[in-house]
């Protein structure tokens, strides 16, 4: 759990969608069970070989799934090595 801005505490239940790196659909499903969201929140972008375009990829399937204005969403992003990232976007 984490502090948001706003400085109240976040947990998933907070988040209306997620965007996940793009490592497979074996990462995408072990991590929807890792933390205990639904699948159905989860935004699997598609593509061949989006590499570092995976995130921007990431951030226009949430839009276009987006709930209502003030939800959140988290976007997570892994690369080679030990490369990670994560942004929340308030929608």
């Amino acid at each position: 759990m984490g502090v948001w801005a706003r400085g109240g505490p976040l947990s998933i239940d907070d988040f209306a969608v997620f965007s996940p790196p793009q490592l497979g659909p074996q990462f995408a499903a072990r991590l929807v069970a890792a933390l205990g969201a639904e699948q159905s929140r989860f935004v699997p972008c598609t593509g061949a070989n989006l590499f570092t375009a995976a995130p921007a990829a990431g951030w226009e399937a949430a839009c276009e799934r987006a709930t209502e204005p003030g939800s959140l969403g988290l976007f997570l992003a892994a690369g080679a090595g030990i490369e990670v990232a994560c942004a929340t976007y308030e929608f």
